[in-house]
């Protein structure tokens, strides 16, 4: 979950960014710095209401550590 402020960072639109300045490319938040680096983590699910919301639970439950 982010806040408004997150959606806005330069960094989320670097090729508009560099076209738009001139070929100045944004960089990424300290927290962010080895994203690209970063394993990808993906988890199917089904076309069902239900299961993306168990899912979504499941993944709140785990970030609050409850």
């Amino acid at each position: 979950i982010t806040s408004g402020s997150d959606t806005a960072h330069a960094a989320k639109f670097p090729d508009a960014v560099s076209r738009a300045s001139g070929g100045l490319r944004p960089a990424l938040p300290p927290h962010l710095a080895d994203l690209m680096d970063r394993p990808e983590r993906m988890t199917r699910v089904g076309n069902d209401q239900a299961e993306v919301e168990a899912l979504i639970r499941d993944r709140a439950r785990i970030t609050r550590g409850t």
